[in-house]
């Protein structure tokens, strides 16, 4: 919630977290209670494509699957089983389509990841790293705090997480976004 505007992160607070009602935040902020309606529901609207790829990056972090390099590329990713066997890009793939950000045909390679998904450059909740031989996704969920999603053998957590909480050296590889996000 860091990147969005106060008035919305305060709003979102108070009322989702807090569970104040709209009435008695718009009499405090001396707001109609459809303006702290409003930056309610842009808050969130804000905040549901990355939480969706944050979401779907956990349910495949829990599915118990093996690695295997190459597993799923290419494949049509409605058609990958819950056990079968992906690789970095195949999971990548099947994560941002699980979050609406990715088209619903074959699973990508970490080369075609790195050259045509989203746009260049970090961005503000999670970035996609690849290059042509390994893709991760990193989220970024304050400002001293992130995740990694990466299911490569050697570069697990130490409990075998395909999502763990440390960052990654980032040199070779560029980074992709999702527009806004």
């Amino acid at each position: 919630m860091r990147h969005l505007p106060p008035d919305q992160r305060d709003a979102i607070i108070a009322h989702v977290i807090d569970e104040r009602d709209y009435q008695q935040l718009a009499s405090e902020s001396w707001v109609s209670e459809a303006s702290v309606r409003q930056r309610v529901s842009r808050g969130i609207t804000a905040l549901r494509p990355p939480l969706q790829v944050y979401r779907a990056s956990r349910q495949l972090a829990r599915q118990d699957r093996v690695y295997r390099f190459g597993g799923g590329h290419f494949k049509p990713l409605r058609s990958i089983e819950p056990r079968e066997p992906l690789d970095c890009s195949a999971s990548a793939s099947l994560i941002l389509l699980g979050a609406g950000l990715f088209e619903p045909g074959p699973a990508w390679n970490s080369s075609r990841l790195a050259e045509a998904w989203g746009r260049p450059g970090e961005g503000r909740y999670f970035t996609v790293w690849a290059n042509d031989e390994h893709v991760w996704i990193e989220f970024k969920l304050d400002a001293d705090h992130g995740e990694r999603f990466d299911p490569t053998p050697s570069r697990l957590a130490p409990n075998n997480t395909w999502l763990r909480s440390n960052t990654g050296p980032t040199r070779d590889f560029l980074p992709r976004h999702w527009p806004g996000l």
